[in-house]
Protein backbone atom coordinates (compact mmCIF):
# COMPACT_ATOMS: atom_id res chain seq x y z
CA UNK A 1 0.00 0.00 0.00
CA UNK A 2 1.10 3.90 -1.01
CA UNK A 3 1.84 5.90 1.81
CA UNK A 4 -0.23 9.14 1.61
CA UNK A 5 1.32 12.07 3.31
CA UNK A 6 -0.54 15.18 3.81
CA UNK A 7 0.73 18.63 3.60
CA UNK A 8 -0.60 21.70 4.83
CA UNK A 9 -0.15 24.86 2.83
CA UNK A 10 -0.47 28.27 4.49
CA UNK A 11 0.74 30.36 1.96
CA UNK A 12 -0.61 32.14 -0.90
CA UNK A 13 -4.31 31.87 -1.26
CA UNK A 14 -4.49 30.84 2.16
CA UNK A 15 -2.97 34.56 3.56
CA UNK A 16 -5.22 36.06 1.07
CA UNK A 17 -8.37 34.66 2.31
CA UNK A 18 -7.69 34.83 6.04
CA UNK A 19 -6.74 38.59 5.14
CA UNK A 20 -10.30 39.13 3.37
CA UNK A 21 -11.94 36.99 6.27
CA UNK A 22 -10.47 39.30 8.93
CA UNK A 23 -10.97 42.53 7.54
CA UNK A 24 -14.84 41.65 6.97
CA UNK A 25 -14.48 40.70 11.21
CA UNK A 26 -13.34 44.11 11.78
CA UNK A 27 -15.34 45.79 9.70
CA UNK A 28 -18.58 43.33 11.19
CA UNK A 29 -17.19 44.60 14.69
CA UNK A 30 -17.00 48.09 14.18
CA UNK A 31 -20.30 48.29 12.27
CA UNK A 32 -22.14 46.68 15.58
CA UNK A 33 -20.56 48.59 17.80
CA UNK A 34 -23.11 50.59 19.88
CA UNK A 35 -21.01 53.78 19.89
CA UNK A 36 -20.44 53.79 16.82
CA UNK A 37 -23.83 53.36 15.60
CA UNK A 38 -24.47 56.29 18.14
CA UNK A 39 -21.89 58.58 16.54
CA UNK A 40 -22.60 57.82 13.05
CA UNK A 41 -26.56 58.92 13.81
CA UNK A 42 -25.56 62.07 15.20
CA UNK A 43 -23.34 62.72 12.43
CA UNK A 44 -26.23 61.97 10.05
CA UNK A 45 -28.92 64.28 11.65
CA UNK A 46 -26.71 67.27 11.78
CA UNK A 47 -25.44 66.08 8.02
CA UNK A 48 -29.40 66.15 7.47
CA UNK A 49 -30.05 69.06 8.68
CA UNK A 50 -26.73 71.24 7.65
CA UNK A 51 -28.28 70.09 4.08
CA UNK A 52 -32.09 70.66 4.63
CA UNK A 53 -31.18 74.53 5.68
CA UNK A 54 -27.92 75.08 3.90
CA UNK A 55 -26.20 78.91 4.33
CA UNK A 56 -29.16 80.94 3.80
CA UNK A 57 -28.24 84.87 2.70
CA UNK A 58 -30.95 87.28 4.14
CA UNK A 59 -32.86 84.30 5.44
CA UNK A 60 -33.40 83.05 1.41
CA UNK A 61 -32.05 79.58 0.83
CA UNK A 62 -29.82 79.02 -2.08
CA UNK A 63 -30.58 76.15 -4.39
CA UNK A 64 -29.76 72.37 -3.39
CA UNK A 65 -27.15 72.13 -5.51
CA UNK A 66 -24.51 69.51 -5.50
CA UNK A 67 -21.55 72.21 -5.19
CA UNK A 68 -23.29 73.77 -2.10
CA UNK A 69 -24.17 70.59 -0.47
CA UNK A 70 -20.87 69.50 -0.89
CA UNK A 71 -19.52 72.71 1.22
CA UNK A 72 -22.30 72.40 3.59
CA UNK A 73 -20.71 68.90 4.81
CA UNK A 74 -17.86 70.64 6.47
CA UNK A 75 -19.82 72.28 8.84
CA UNK A 76 -20.23 69.47 11.48
CA UNK A 77 -20.39 66.34 9.83
CA UNK A 78 -16.08 66.36 10.12
CA UNK A 79 -16.42 66.56 13.84
CA UNK A 80 -18.37 63.03 14.20
CA UNK A 81 -15.73 61.54 11.62
CA UNK A 82 -13.08 62.58 13.52
CA UNK A 83 -14.24 60.98 16.59
CA UNK A 84 -14.76 57.90 14.74
CA UNK A 85 -11.61 57.73 12.97
CA UNK A 86 -10.00 58.82 16.32
CA UNK A 87 -11.40 56.22 19.12
CA UNK A 88 -12.48 53.32 16.74
CA UNK A 89 -8.50 53.07 15.02
CA UNK A 90 -7.04 52.61 18.44
CA UNK A 91 -10.23 50.35 19.32
CA UNK A 92 -9.25 48.06 16.47
CA UNK A 93 -5.57 48.08 17.00
CA UNK A 94 -6.24 47.20 20.54
CA UNK A 95 -9.30 44.78 20.20
CA UNK A 96 -7.37 41.53 20.53
CA UNK A 97 -4.95 42.43 23.22
CA UNK A 98 -8.12 43.72 25.81
CA UNK A 99 -10.61 41.08 24.92
CA UNK A 100 -7.83 38.30 25.11
CA UNK A 101 -7.90 36.82 21.85
CA UNK A 102 -4.39 37.80 20.99
CA UNK A 103 -3.53 34.58 22.92
CA UNK A 104 -5.60 32.11 21.05
CA UNK A 105 -4.87 34.30 17.58
CA UNK A 106 -1.03 33.60 17.92
CA UNK A 107 -1.48 29.88 17.43
CA UNK A 108 -3.18 30.84 13.89
CA UNK A 109 -0.94 30.24 10.79
CA UNK A 110 -1.71 33.71 9.54
CA UNK A 111 1.15 35.79 9.07
CA UNK A 112 1.31 38.57 11.16
CA UNK A 113 1.57 41.19 8.43
CA UNK A 114 -2.00 39.71 7.19
CA UNK A 115 -3.38 40.76 10.83
CA UNK A 116 -1.80 44.15 10.95
CA UNK A 117 -3.41 44.93 7.36
CA UNK A 118 -6.25 43.48 7.71
CA UNK A 119 -6.81 45.90 11.01
CA UNK A 120 -5.97 49.13 8.56
CA UNK A 121 -8.22 47.88 5.83
CA UNK A 122 -11.22 47.50 8.20
CA UNK A 123 -10.92 50.59 9.10
CA UNK A 124 -10.23 51.99 5.34
CA UNK A 125 -13.71 50.69 4.53
CA UNK A 126 -14.90 52.54 7.22
CA UNK A 127 -13.40 56.49 5.74
CA UNK A 128 -15.68 54.65 3.16
CA UNK A 129 -18.83 54.25 3.83
CA UNK A 130 -17.96 57.71 5.95
CA UNK A 131 -17.50 59.42 2.39
CA UNK A 132 -20.34 57.55 0.70
CA UNK A 133 -23.16 58.52 3.20
CA UNK A 134 -23.37 62.32 1.99
CA UNK A 135 -23.90 61.11 -1.38
CA UNK A 136 -26.89 59.55 -0.33
CA UNK A 137 -28.16 62.08 1.93
CA UNK A 138 -27.30 64.22 -0.80
CA UNK A 139 -29.17 62.89 -3.48
CA UNK A 140 -32.41 62.28 -1.08
CA UNK A 141 -32.29 65.88 0.04
CA UNK A 142 -31.84 67.24 -3.20
CA UNK A 143 -34.82 65.25 -4.39
CA UNK A 144 -36.95 66.26 -1.78
CA UNK A 145 -36.74 69.53 -2.03
CA UNK A 146 -37.82 69.20 -5.93
CA UNK A 147 -34.55 69.32 -7.30
CA UNK A 148 -33.01 66.96 -9.66
CA UNK A 149 -30.39 68.46 -11.02
CA UNK A 150 -27.83 65.56 -9.95
CA UNK A 151 -24.02 66.14 -9.88
CA UNK A 152 -22.82 63.03 -9.49
CA UNK A 153 -19.18 64.14 -11.04
CA UNK A 154 -19.30 66.41 -7.88
CA UNK A 155 -20.57 64.28 -5.83
CA UNK A 156 -17.75 61.32 -6.74
CA UNK A 157 -14.83 63.56 -6.87
CA UNK A 158 -15.17 65.48 -3.57
CA UNK A 159 -16.27 62.20 -1.43
CA UNK A 160 -13.44 59.82 -3.06
CA UNK A 161 -10.53 62.06 -4.48
CA UNK A 162 -10.54 64.47 -1.77
CA UNK A 163 -12.45 63.55 1.29
CA UNK A 164 -11.55 59.90 1.45
CA UNK A 165 -7.61 60.21 1.45
CA UNK A 166 -7.81 62.83 4.12
CA UNK A 167 -9.94 60.28 6.60
CA UNK A 168 -7.46 57.77 5.38
CA UNK A 169 -4.56 60.21 5.96
CA UNK A 170 -6.37 60.68 9.76
CA UNK A 171 -6.16 56.79 10.42
CA UNK A 172 -2.94 56.56 9.82
CA UNK A 173 -1.38 59.16 11.96
CA UNK A 174 -3.21 57.38 14.41
CA UNK A 175 -2.59 54.19 13.56
CA UNK A 176 1.32 54.98 14.15
CA UNK A 177 0.16 56.84 17.19
CA UNK A 178 -1.07 54.12 18.46
CA UNK A 179 1.60 51.47 17.74
CA UNK A 180 4.33 53.77 19.41
CA UNK A 181 2.53 54.52 22.56
CA UNK A 182 1.67 50.89 23.05
CA UNK A 183 -1.73 51.66 25.31
CA UNK A 184 -4.98 52.15 23.96
CA UNK A 185 -6.43 55.25 25.95
CA UNK A 186 -3.01 57.49 26.16
CA UNK A 187 -3.08 56.66 22.85
CA UNK A 188 -6.14 58.19 22.07
CA UNK A 189 -5.02 61.40 24.31
CA UNK A 190 -1.75 61.30 22.13
CA UNK A 191 -3.36 61.80 19.23
CA UNK A 192 -6.27 64.11 20.24
CA UNK A 193 -3.60 66.35 21.51
CA UNK A 194 -1.70 66.06 18.44
CA UNK A 195 -5.09 67.50 16.53
CA UNK A 196 -5.47 69.86 19.05
CA UNK A 197 -1.79 71.24 18.91
CA UNK A 198 -2.07 71.75 14.99
CA UNK A 199 -5.33 73.86 15.46
CA UNK A 200 -4.49 75.92 17.54
CA UNK A 201 -0.98 76.81 16.07
CA UNK A 202 -3.15 77.58 12.64
CA UNK A 203 -5.99 79.31 14.57
CA UNK A 204 -4.07 81.49 17.21
CA UNK A 205 -0.66 81.21 16.63
CA UNK A 206 -1.03 82.07 12.36
CA UNK A 207 1.06 79.00 11.39
CA UNK A 208 -0.82 77.96 8.42
CA UNK A 209 1.93 76.53 6.09
CA UNK A 210 0.19 73.59 4.95
CA UNK A 211 3.09 71.66 4.27
CA UNK A 212 4.02 71.76 8.18
CA UNK A 213 0.59 70.65 9.13
CA UNK A 214 -0.36 66.72 8.41
CA UNK A 215 -3.20 66.19 6.31
CA UNK A 216 -4.15 69.94 5.51
CA UNK A 217 -4.58 71.15 2.24
CA UNK A 218 -5.14 74.16 0.48
CA UNK A 219 -9.08 75.12 0.60
CA UNK A 220 -11.15 75.09 -1.83
CA UNK A 221 -14.48 75.92 -3.79
CA UNK A 222 -16.96 74.96 -6.16
CA UNK A 223 -18.34 76.42 -9.06
CA UNK A 224 -21.22 75.39 -10.83
CA UNK A 225 -19.12 76.77 -14.18
CA UNK A 226 -15.71 75.38 -14.14
CA UNK A 227 -15.96 72.79 -11.65
CA UNK A 228 -12.56 72.83 -9.06
CA UNK A 229 -10.98 75.11 -11.54
CA UNK A 230 -7.46 76.07 -10.08
CA UNK A 231 -8.02 74.13 -6.82
CA UNK A 232 -7.98 70.84 -8.75
CA UNK A 233 -3.93 70.49 -9.09
CA UNK A 234 -3.04 71.67 -5.48
CA UNK A 235 -5.36 69.33 -4.16
CA UNK A 236 -4.13 66.66 -5.95
CA UNK A 237 -0.77 66.86 -4.77
CA UNK A 238 -0.82 67.70 -1.34
CA UNK A 239 -3.43 64.87 -1.29
CA UNK A 240 -0.45 62.87 -2.65
CA UNK A 241 2.14 64.19 -0.25
CA UNK A 242 0.06 63.86 2.82
CA UNK A 243 -0.59 60.40 2.14
CA UNK A 244 2.80 58.87 1.33
CA UNK A 245 3.84 60.82 4.75
CA UNK A 246 1.16 59.19 6.50
CA UNK A 247 2.42 55.53 5.02
CA UNK A 248 5.90 56.52 6.13
CA UNK A 249 4.39 57.41 10.00
CA UNK A 250 2.85 53.61 9.63
CA UNK A 251 6.58 51.85 8.49
CA UNK A 252 8.71 54.51 10.84
CA UNK A 253 6.68 53.65 13.73
CA UNK A 254 6.42 49.36 13.07
CA UNK A 255 10.40 49.47 12.52
CA UNK A 256 10.70 51.45 15.60
CA UNK A 257 8.62 49.06 17.31
CA UNK A 258 10.98 46.05 15.82
CA UNK A 259 13.83 47.89 17.21
CA UNK A 260 13.88 47.78 20.59
CA UNK A 261 15.50 45.47 22.86
CA UNK A 262 12.68 44.77 24.72
CA UNK A 263 10.42 41.68 25.80
CA UNK A 264 7.74 41.48 22.96
CA UNK A 265 5.66 41.21 26.24
CA UNK A 266 5.90 44.77 26.63
CA UNK A 267 5.13 46.03 23.22
CA UNK A 268 1.40 46.93 22.60
CA UNK A 269 0.59 44.22 19.97
CA UNK A 270 0.00 40.56 21.35
CA UNK A 271 3.66 39.06 21.27
CA UNK A 272 3.93 37.44 18.17
CA UNK A 273 2.40 40.39 16.28
CA UNK A 274 5.88 42.41 15.76
CA UNK A 275 7.57 39.47 13.63
CA UNK A 276 6.17 40.39 10.50
CA UNK A 277 8.30 43.58 10.92
CA UNK A 278 11.12 41.85 12.30
CA UNK A 279 11.85 39.88 9.23
CA UNK A 280 11.79 42.22 6.88
CA UNK A 281 14.78 44.04 9.10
Amino acid sequence: MKKVLAKADFTGNYQWNSFITLTKIEVQNILKDVYFRSILLGGSVFLILDFWIGNTLYSVPNFPSTSFLMEYKTFDYNIFVFIIIVFFTGETLHRDKSSGYSVINDTFPVKDGAVIASKFSGMAFICLLLTTLPIVVGIIIQTLKGYFNYDLGVYLVDSYLISLPDYLQMVMLVFAVHLLVNNKFAGHAAAIGIWVLIIVLRNFANYDFNMFFFSYKPGYRWSDMNGLGHFGEPLFWFNLYWTAFGIFLILFSAFSIAGELIAPQKVGLPPQKINWVKRLL
